[in-house]
């Protein structure tokens, strides 16, 4: 018990000197790597100033003489978005609108009803009235009808010339100077009608406004709060079945009345005239997309009143 006690006692102080050691190798180790680093690190930064000191007139050999000269001036010009779509090698796609069928449906709705209001009250009123009817009533029934059969009309227009697609065509690669070109795409609105293409020069088209409009940035407050409110009217709906059908007629109801106050007013609608041509193009800036919000377009064509 002893001798395994006086081994034990002699092997400790041994494997403690192995530990100091080994340590101490590491730390060699270490040291003789970081001086190999620093002296590569020397080296590189050496040979990279090295040719300046040796040569410094080689350092300003390839600099440019600042010149006030334009045509001896190194630095390139501005390039206009016009000359950079008329040098590619393929269309580019600028706008593209979704179909307008709710549009077009109120309007002919709404045209068919004025017209037909006027015709009857017109034949009944005024060329074949009631017997014992003062003479100015039909007289004001004419004008009521007039005004009628104008709306109807204005409606029913209104419904033709919403663009589709506008494309940069760009002009063939063997013409100079290259010149870009505007294609314009309508939809097609009845069955028979081939549809309208359109293909001008880039600066005979004006517009009324611009399309590129910033959008307002919410909050993270309101961002939370809209959330939480079409969260809740999304749970009222779910436990509302009974009157579903009622809420989604009001819908569908109110959103019919703003679409006959856009097409009346030609609110959120960009008026698109071409010179030299007659007629007026529509583009819907709320259901389309367009190349970099609407930038490129604002860029290339003209406005009203500029």
């Amino acid at each position: 018990m002893a001798t395994l006690f006086r081994g034990f006692v002699c092997a400790r102080p041994s494997s403690l000197q192995q530990t100091i050691f080994g340590l101490s190798r590491q730390h060699k180790a270490l040291q003789f790597k970081l001086k190999v680093r620093s002296s590569i690190v020397k080296r590189f930064f050496a040979a990279k100033t090295r040719p300046a000191a040796h040569h410094p007139d080689k350092v300003f050999s390839k600099a440019v003489k600042p010149t006030l000269d334009p045509r001896k001036s190194t630095s390139q010009g501005y390039t206009s978005i016009a000359n950079v779509l008329a040098t590619r090698p393929s269309p580019t796609l600028l706008y593209q609108a979704s179909a307008p069928i709710l549009h077009v449906t109120i309007c002919f709705i709404v045209g068919s009803f004025c017209i037909t209001y006027s015709i009857y009250h017109v034949y009944f009123d005024c060329l074949y009235p009631p017997e014992g009817l003062n003479k100015w009533i039909p007289q004001l029934w004419g004008g009521i009808c007039g005004v009628m059969a104008g709306l109807g009309m204005l409606f029913t227009f209104r419904a033709f010339g919403f663009v589709r697609t506008i494309t940069a065509i760009p002009s063939p690669a063997k013409s100079s100077p290259r010149a870009l070109h505007l294609q314009i795409e309508g939809f097609r609105i009845l069955p028979l009608v081939p549809r309208k293409i359109l293909s001008v020069p880039h600066t005979n088209i004006v517009l009324s406004s611009h399309l590129f409009t910033p959008e307002l940035k919410l909050t993270p407050a309101q961002l939370i709060e809209s959330q939480r409110r079409e969260l809740r009217q999304r749970q009222r709906d779910r436990s509302r079945i009974l009157t579903l059908p009622f809420r989604q007629a009001n819908y569908w109801l109110w959103r019919g009345f703003m679409v006959m106050k856009k097409m009346l007013t030609l609110d959120g609608l960009v008026l698109v005239q071409v010179q030299n041509k007659n007629g007026v193009w529509k583009l819907d800036t709320n259901a389309a997309w367009m190349l970099d919000d609407g930038r490129i377009l604002d860029r290339l064509v003209k406005r009203r009143f500029e």
